[in-house]
């Protein structure tokens, strides 16, 4: 069974990308004759990955900050106030 991640399926896949997007701009820029235009591209690609993945995890927090809370009875909450 896969071990259940507090991320979403949307965030880790935009991670997974980031990541694959940052290994190919690093082996770019080792290549002899690195491709300006191509690495313009692909830092902007990975621009855009980080914006997306700072909105997801602004819009998970405010779910997570309006989320209902679940408060335990006070004591003495089922009994009427006039006996």
């Amino acid at each position: 069974m896969p071990i259940k991640s507090p991320l979403s399926r949307r965030t880790t896949t935009t991670l997974d990308r980031l990541a694959r997007i940052g290994a190919t701009i690093a082996r770019e820029r080792s290549r002899a004759r690195a491709d300006g235009l191509r690495l313009m591209r692909l830092n902007a690609l990975a621009l855009r990955l980080k914006e997306q993945l700072r909105r997801l995890t602004a819009e998970r927090a405010m779910r997570v900050a309006s989320a209902p809370r679940l408060r335990p009875r006070p004591r003495g909450a089922d009994r009427p106030l006039c006996a």
